[in-house]
């Protein structure tokens, strides 16, 4: 996915491999334009969240 959507982050963890992920809640567009999906407790990659400027 590349579109970049507000969210919420309700937790981190480190996995015993010493990567990091991040718990997320968010909206993403589905694929027709009418609505979205919403993922909750969704697990990414650390490098999937960045701070709101």
């Amino acid at each position: 996915m590349d579109v970049k959507v507000p969210g919420l982050l309700s937790a981190w963890v480190k996995t015993s491999r010493g990567q990091w992920l991040c718990c997320l809640s968010f909206d993403i567009p589905i694929g027709n334009g009418k609505g979205f999906l919403r993922l909750e407790g969704q697990w990414c990659p650390a490098e999937a969240a960045t701070p709101v400027d």
